[in-house]
């Protein structure tokens, strides 16, 4: 069953999450658990990606995005 709660900014976000999580993390998960870290360029990437800040105003360089 398809969930109608998302629009397709939402569908849209989770696909770019998708296949990041399959580009960077996927075949790296295995090292990373083994060493019990993420290398701190995995939180540049997600960074470069837009995915910190949603919330923040645009005007600080954030989404301005509401999840209330």
């Amino acid at each position: 069953m398809r969930r109608t709660v998302f629009n397709e900014d939402h569908e849209a976000f989770r696909e770019t999450i998708r296949a990041f999580i399959a580009a960077e993390v996927v075949p790296v998960y295995d090292e990373w658990f083994a060493a019990g870290e993420v290398p701190r360029d995995f939180y540049l990437k997600l960074g470069e990606l837009g995915i910190f800040g949603i919330e923040v105003d645009e005007e600080y360089g954030g989404a301005g995005i509401d999840s209330h």
